[in-house]
């Protein structure tokens, strides 16, 4: 009965000293335009946002994950935007920190600052 009790603890010991996954979410709060293929790093969180929708929560862990990112870790988010017909790749400036065991919600809106890595690479 000892051995049981013992190994009952020790189990609920373990389990519980398990990391939760953290959480990364995309909103998109731009006026009158659709957020494509946002991605967080090298991890894609949405494929897809009209205005004012938010992802599903992308969760990543240190254990293993296909993405092969390792937590904490910070990286821009990187997206196409379609206004009016038109489709531009865009990069924020700032970097989004994402923690372990933490849980983000990125906003995109009209004042985030971003830019197009392509046209300031070529800058003539």
């Amino acid at each position: 009965m000892k051995k049981f009790i013992f190994i009952v603890f020790a189990i609920l010991l373990v389990s519980s000293c398990q990391e939760e996954p953290s959480s990364i979410k995309i909103q998109n709060s731009l006026s009158d335009a659709v957020i494509r293929n946002a991605q967080w790093g090298t991890v894609r969180v949405a494929s897809e946002l009209l205005p004012g929708q938010r992802s599903e929560a992308l969760h990543l862990d240190n254990t293993y994950n296909y993405y092969d990112i390792r937590l904490p870790n910070k990286f821009p988010v990187k997206f196409y935007v379609d206004v009016d017909g038109d489709r531009v790749y865009l990069q924020t400036r700032d970097s989004f920190r994402l923690g372990i065991e933490e849980e983000i919600v990125i906003i995109i809106d009209d004042d985030t600052e971003v830019f197009n890595q392509l046209l300031e690479e070529y800058n003539y």
